[in-house]
């Protein structure tokens, strides 16, 4: 008797695992959502809502992010780095321990973990209060006022450090919520629909995280021509150098899908029903790798099956090739909008509509293609078919490194760091004999176009002693001792003093839309190897060890590439910096022009450098792959020699 009452609770254990409800709670009325086709939908909407906040929001409110908080690229990329940083320190034991747990139920936890992440991303707005541009009221144009003394307290200045650290937390604790979804998400739905479906479902959850993003970028498109402060009115406008957007606000959507994305998946069982009679038939014909019967998932099993993984030559060689592929591809991705910004000289809200209209449907687009595309190989080889389309994809996308040498924006002249001031030699200085008089200050940065057609860092470096105003706005400077008599006819003033303007002279900008559309091309192929990739890992390992040959994939791709890679092309960026913005105490704060030719040919040696490397180690992923027999089955023999020798 009481036997058969163990064995009746044994049987209802098994059967809670395929149903679908919370703990005890699992009534009938609701299984006709325990399917494949659901649980996709709700994996679909965690990825979506988090690459919207992720890669979307985040990415896109980087430049104003710096503006309102005073903090430089290479800041960026460390605060950028908290995700990677949490990742790393979960992901191991999350995609390990996760293959003997419900996965669905650790999913669900790190959807709910990424929604508090991104809520607290919006919490320095509230701390530090309303953004104050400088040089919008009229004191505060920085004129030249002959022989003035100016006097600042540096004790009572506020710092932004409390924000970087809110920043930073903000993007640890989201990182620490994604890390399932990207490991135990695929390895879930790969368990449960057989192995010619798989390749799409798994490129419908990438696609979905792609699709976010294109949505985050364009919401952020559309928050960002609402001025940060949003209770206030202003008299700036989006193209005045001194605008910040409402980067904040598309946070709060982005939170309430998250929510209900951790609702929904919490629901689901520890497998679905069917799951394991179909991983069980692809075994037995021989399409799937077999499971390793010795592992045991304690701390010691952990260690004895990590060094396994890495002694598997076609699993590192293909992972070390994607790495060396995303360094470039994240740190430039991370950075993207910038870019277009400083080299093409595009305003922020129409940089963030590009990407969220043009780039990222292009992804999305590649990463379906590259999902029906291998439903068309045979499936005993499809693991060496797909690393060798990734060596091929590789080396072609690789060529088109040097698309940052397409013209864009010409530098900045700006006097006395790009071109001299007039009649004297380049001495790399703002200040010059013509304002010596002025007491000019750094921190007042407000260019100004000069008659002579030279850009002058502020009205007082210009040396004008008086300005003009019509219904508020100031229309031009005048008397201004450092700008050159010129004949130009840049502007049609009446009166014999030298003239300037508010804003830059013009840079004569061309070419972003080719600059676009090429890049496109070049992230539809790369992408189009994502799907590719991601089946060639699952299948150059055994069966048991998928989610944990995820874990560890996004442990090495998250140490070597996603976490230092913004770090080091946001100090790139900023080494070609020309002009800082300075507080009152003459401490370094953001970035406001920059060097783009310079700029560009750092970013086409970094591009063609990572290409060569992931080519190569593509290359010998392929070559190393258990090679097919004559009746194309793979050579199990070859497999396990892969993964212990």
């Amino acid at each position: 008797m009481v036997v058969d009452t163990l064995l009746s609770n044994d049987d209802k254990n098994k059967s809670d695992d395929l149903r679908f409800g919370i703990r005890t709670w699992r009534p009938d009325c609701i299984q006709k959502f325990n399917s494949i086709v659901y649980f996709l939908f709700a994996l679909c909407l965690f990825s979506f809502s988090q690459g919207a906040v992720v890669n979307g929001i985040v990415t896109a409110s980087i430049a104003s992010i710096e503006k309102e908080f005073g903090l430089n690229s290479k800041v960026i990329g460390i605060i950028v780095s908290g995700n990677d940083a949490s990742s790393l320190m979960v992901v191991g034991f999350v995609s390990f321990f996760g293959s003997v747990h419900n996965k669905a139920f650790m999913i669900s936890v790190g959807a709910f973990i990424t929604g508090f992440g991104s809520l607290m991303f919006a919490l320095p707005k509230f701390i530090s209060g309303d953004y104050y541009p400088k040089n919008v009221i009229q004191n505060e144009i920085d004129i030249c006022r002959l022989n003035k003394t100016t006097i600042m307290d540096c004790e009572i200045m506020p710092v932004n450090n409390i924000n970087v650290v809110v920043f930073f937390i903000a993007n640890f604790i989201m990182g620490a919520g994604t890390t399932p979804l990207y490991t135990l998400g695929p390895a879930y739905l790969d368990e449960n629909v057989s192995p010619k479906i798989a390749p799409i479902c798994i490129g419908l959850l990438f696609a979905s995280s792609i699709l976010g993003r294109g949505f985050g970028y364009l919401i952020s498109s559309v928050f960002l021509r609402i001025f940060t402060n949003i209770h206030q009115k202003t008299l700036l406008t989006v193209k005045d150098s001194e605008w910040v957007g409402a980067w904040w606000l598309g946070l709060f959507l982005m939170f309430s899908l998250l929510m209900t994305s951790g609702f929904l998946l919490l629901f689901f069982p520890k497998q679905l029903p069917g799951g394991v009679e179909k991983r069980e038939l692809a075994k037995q014909q021989g399409n799937l790798p077999l499971s390793d019967s010795n592992v045991k998932y304690t701390i010691k099993g952990f260690i004895v099956e990590s060094f396994k993984l890495l002694k598997n030559k076609v699993f590192m060689f293909s992972i070390m090739g994607l790495t060396a592929k995303t360094l470039y591809g994240v740190s430039i991705g991370t950075f993207f909008a910038k870019l277009l910004i400083i080299k093409f000289g595009v305003s922020p809200d129409k940089a963030s509509m590009i990407l969220g209209a043009v780039l990222l449907p292009i992804m999305m687009g590649g990463v379906l293609g590259g999902s029906f595309m291998m439903r068309k190989w045979k499936l005993k080889a499809a693991g060496k078919t797909s690393m060798k389309f990734c060596f091929i994809a590789s080396v072609v996308s690789g060529i088109f490194s040097v698309l940052f040498f397409i013209p864009g924006c010409r530098n900045t002249n700006l006097a006395g760091v790009i071109v001299p001031y007039p009649n004297q030699m380049l001495e790399n200085s703002l200040n010059s004999l013509c304002n010596s008089n002025c007491t000019c200050s750094e921190k007042n940065y407000l260019p100004v176009c000069g008659s002579d057609g030279i850009t002058y860092s502020s009205p007082c470096y210009a040396g004008c002693q008086t300005l003009q105003k019509e219904k508020g706005k100031i229309t031009y400077f005048r008397n201004c001792s450092c700008v050159a008599n010129s004949n130009k006819k840049s502007f049609n003033f009446t009166d014999q003093y030298n003239h300037a303007i508010p804003g830059k002279c013009e840079r004569n900008c061309k070419n972003a839309y080719i600059f676009v559309l090429s890049t496109a091309f070049v992230i539809a192929l790369s992408f189009l190897a994502g799907t590719p990739h991601k089946i060639a890992v699952l299948r150059c390992v055994p069966d048991n060890h998928r989610a944990f040959a995820l874990g560890m994939q996004f442990m090495i791709m998250r140490s070597i590439s996603f976490l230092p890679g913004p770090i080091i092309l946001g100090a790139v960026i900023d080494s070609q910096c020309i002009t800082w913005s300075y507080g009152e105490c003459g401490k370094k704060l953001n970035c406001l022009d920059y060097n783009s030719d310079r700029l560009s040919f750092n970013l086409v040696l970094f591009g063609v450098a990572t290409s060569v490397i992931g080519s190569i180690l593509y290359f010998l992923a392929w070559w190393c792959y258990p090679k097919l027999s004559s009746d194309n089955e793979i050579k199990f023999s070859d497999l396990k020699d892969n993964v212990t020798n």
